[in-house]
């Protein structure tokens, strides 16, 4: 499934609109656990493009890499971050640095 297509949405497991501060409660850490999952699906696409192991993804893996590079985190990235209380520049930051470091 591709990454996009997991950030689309901002529904609730009864199917309501659930605003990111509801994501916070502790009855909502399921929900919690899904958005860093999807978090890390991201950054391993994006790695994975880096390094050249397309797996016959290679548009959604770019996809995911032109995200992350995005100064600021793209939109896939904002979106993930905003509902785990996260910077996306620091993860944006982040993934760069780990682009840019010796294998």
């Amino acid at each position: 499934m591709a990454v996009a297509s997991l950030v689309g949405t901002r529904r609730g497991v009864d199917g309501g609109e659930q605003s990111p501060e509801a994501i916070t409660a502790p009855e909502n850490m399921p929900e919690r656990y899904l958005w860093a999952a999807v978090l890390d699906l991201l950054i391993k696409d994006g790695q994975a493009f880096w390094l050249g192991k397309n797996r016959g993804q290679a548009n959604e893996l770019e996809q995911a890499f032109d995200d992350l590079l995005k100064p600021g985190g793209g939109p896939m990235t904002r979106h993930c971050c905003k509902w785990l209380d996260t910077n996306p520049e620091a993860v944006a930051r982040s993934f760069i640095r780990w682009c840019e470091s010796p294998a």
